[in-house]
């Protein structure tokens, strides 16, 4: 530690009333000195500077590189090489004195170590790796090499420095100067040698699905490429870290495969690594082709409640047995191809949905219906049968009667009745898919013998039918058919024998309709068809589940 030592002398007199004695004050500046924690080093060079006296002196100081202050012992770093000069201004009362060293800190020069490699990644042990010092050659280096056959050199450039075993490894570089300044570069991880795969996984088990994890990889090697198996069927990822979620149930087996910089592959398997809790269940599906409203057989087994979906707003819950297979049969009333899936919730509100992989196609049906030329008459009948549409399918036609029974493979047939009665017709349409579709009107035709002598009819209905679905999810379809003009009240009843709706036809010959019976609410109902003058025509019974 140096010193600056000052001393100055000030007389001061003082005469107090008329005694004569003289008193002598010292000046608190003649006492004054400086020191410096060190007056030479390496930049960044800090300084600690102090001074003997500060009570009531006020100081100035100047380091000499541009920068000042105020404080009695302030501390100052040097960042940059030269030699300072100190000046210093200290104050007391009206008195001041300058304090000056020239030359009196000398800051040294480091020298800054930069080191690179031709290649920081090798694939194959062992590796050779070539090192080059980038940094000023003025200065002593000495070389550090974690994890290498030879630890440690000194020297500007090192020889290539072998490694033999895989892992990511510091370098350091230490350069010293002529005036023993130092200073070390370490660059982490700096050179990946081998290669060596491995992967985990935020967490692997789950109640219930879904269930998201986050993969991380932890190979070690220069990695480029990365392919992950999530062993949900799912598309594997091409990402370093993904995310994936499990969207079911089940144990699932990861694999990772990596391409590395110099081509090197490698993969991981590990069994069984996610396991994803929650409700089971299968299902089985027969026939996968149909046509349409053809049943098609769900049999299934879950644990839980079932969920089985067809289409957005089809979705029909049934209850599972566990171990027990139960059945359901779905009439698919549309042509299309339809991939259900399942969804099973268990007491705690744990889902698990499923998608069947096998898809159900509805083939088309065609419309089985038609008219005709005249429904009654005089016999001998001529009349002939018209598809109500126009379409390229095929028919079969039948008329059916107690004497007579007539065929036709016909579009538009004609057929004869010679003998009085009344007559069923039958048509089959058959669609060149094999899908077929077959209407019945019973007493559709009629030869009725004159009434006292008089070519005149009976003046009654000759039939009325009811079409409807089995499970009344349907609006009824009523056909009546009629020798002569006529009408009719049609009144649907509920199981106490309240009216819920009336509809009235007055027609001649055949009449088909719609009753609005499809959102009814579930219960026992029934329809009753009469003439207006009291006759009834018709009574039914019909259900809706």
């Amino acid at each position: 530690m140096k010193y600056i030592y000052i001393i100055c002398f000030l007389w001061v007199c003082s005469t107090a009333f008329a005694q004569r004695d003289t008193i002598f004050l010292k000046d608190p500046l003649s006492d004054l000195y400086l020191s410096a924690s060190d007056s030479a080093g390496c930049v960044p060079m800090q300084v600690n500077f102090k001074a003997s006296l500060s009570h009531n002196i006020r100081f100035r100081w100047d380091f000499g590189d541009g920068e000042t202050s105020t404080l009695p012992n302030p501390t100052h770093t040097y960042l940059r090489t030269g030699s300072y000069s100190l000046n210093v201004v200290a104050y007391y009362n009206k008195d001041s004195i300058l304090l000056t060293q020239p030359d009196w800190i000398n800051a040294y020069p480091v020298a800054y170590p930069n080191f690179s490699t031709a290649n920081k990644c090798a694939c194959d042990l062992p590796a050779n790796l070539t090192f080059f010092n980038n940094s000023n050659n003025s200065a002593q280096y000495t070389w550090l090499f974690v994890g290498a056959e030879m630890t440690e050199f000194d020297g500007f450039n090192p020889p290539p420095i072998a490694y033999n075993q895989a892992g990511k490894y510091p370098v350091s570089l230490i350069a010293t100067t002529q005036y023993g300044c130092i200073d070390t570069l370490t660059l982490e991880n700096y050179v990946n040698v081998g290669h060596e795969i491995a992967f985990s996984a935020d967490k692997t088990t789950a109640n219930c699905p879904p269930f998201p994890v986050s993969f991380t990889d932890k190979s070690l090697g220069c990695a480029t490429k990365w392919k992950w198996d999530f062993g949900d069927g799912t598309s594997p990822s091409l990402s370093r870290d993904p995310v994936h979620i499990y969207s079911k149930a089940g144990d699932y087996t990861v694999k990772l495969a990596v391409t590395y910089q110099d081509g090197c592959t490698d993969s991981l398997i590990q069994t069984h690594y996610i396991q994803v809790g929650g409700p089971e269940a299968t299902l089985v599906m027969s026939p996968l082709e149909v046509c349409e409203n053809e049943g098609v057989e769900f049999r299934f087994t879950a644990s839980a409640y079932l969920f089985l979906e067809f289409a957005p707003e089809d979705v029909k819950l049934l209850k599972g047995t566990k171990n027990e297979p139960s059945t359901y049969t779905h009439h698919f009333k549309t042509a299309g191809v339809f991939h259900p899936s399942y969804t099973v919730i268990d007491s705690s509100g744990c889902l698990n949905k499923f998608y069947v992989s096998d898809s159900i196609r509805v083939l088309p049906r065609p419309t089985a219906d038609f008219m005709a030329s005249t429904s009654f008459g005089k016999k001998p009948l001529t009349f002939s049968l018209y598809p109500t549409a126009d379409n390229n399918v095929e028919y079969r036609w039948f008329v059916m009667g107690k004497k007579d029974s007539l065929e036709s493979t016909e579009k538009k047939p004609t057929f004869t009745l010679e003998n009085t009665g009344r007559y069923t017709v039958k048509m089959i349409a058959f669609h060149p898919n094999g899908c077929s579709d077959t209407l019945i009107k019973k007493e559709f035709m009629a030869i009725l013998e004159p009434e006292n002598g008089k070519n005149t009819p009976e003046i009654v209905p000759i039939s009325a039918t009811i079409v409807a679905e089995t499970d009344g999810s349907e609006d009824l379809t009523v056909t009546i058919n009629s020798v002569q003009k006529n009408t009719f009240s049609i009144a649907v009843l509920n199981e106490l024998g309240a009216v819920i709706s009336t509809d009235q036809l007055s027609f001649q010959g055949l009449k088909s309709t719609k009753i609005k019976t499809r959102n009814l609410p579930v219960g026992a109902y029934h329809i009753i068809i009469k003439t207006k003058e009291g006759k009834e025509v018709l009574q039914r019974d019909f259900g809706k589940k």
